[in-house]
């Protein structure tokens, strides 16, 4: 993945872990869409057509998945109201 940049990365991450598109685009403060878009990219410069193919991928080559705290996958992620220790 040495040719995809850090936006495009860091969407493939968070969707391999298992947040919907929707979910990315708010927690990334991009456009659905800009998702959709770099998902598309990186799942083409992988030579995969899933996301359970991108994950793996991406596990087979280190990039680990997040560990999404809950009040994020809400949608309650701000400054202070989602404190991660």
């Amino acid at each position: 993945m040495h040719k995809d940049t850090d936006a495009e990365r860091d969407i493939a991450v968070l969707l391999a872990s298992g947040l919907h598109n929707k979910q990315v685009a708010y927690m990334t403060s991009k456009a659905e869409n800009t998702v959709k878009v770099y998902r598309a990219r990186v799942m083409q410069k992988m030579g995969v057509t899933t996301l359970v193919e991108l994950a793996r991928q991406l596990q087979r080559i280190g990039i680990e998945e997040r560990s999404i705290p809950d009040c994020q996958l809400r949608g309650l992620a701000s400054e202070h109201a989602c404190i991660v220790s």
